[in-house]
């Protein structure tokens, strides 16, 4: 799967707090939150169907 590059920006205890359950996990902060939102997409998906994507002109133009 293709992977973005992005810039988030975080309250400072919601990081480092994020960054203790990455390690508690035994994952890197990235792979923690790449796990986070692919259980919230499941849960939102399972109660309302699956979410639309970008179309792939739109994603060529966001790089």
């Amino acid at each position: 799967m293709e992977q973005v590059r992005t810039q988030i920006r975080f309250p400072e205890g919601t990081y480092a707090k994020a960054r203790v359950l990455a390690a508690i996990h035994d994952v890197s902060f990235n792979q923690y939150l790449v796990d986070v939102l692919d259980e919230k997409i499941a849960q939102w998906e399972s109660g309302h169907g699956e979410l639309p994507t970008l179309r792939e002109a739109e994603k060529s133009e966001r790089r």
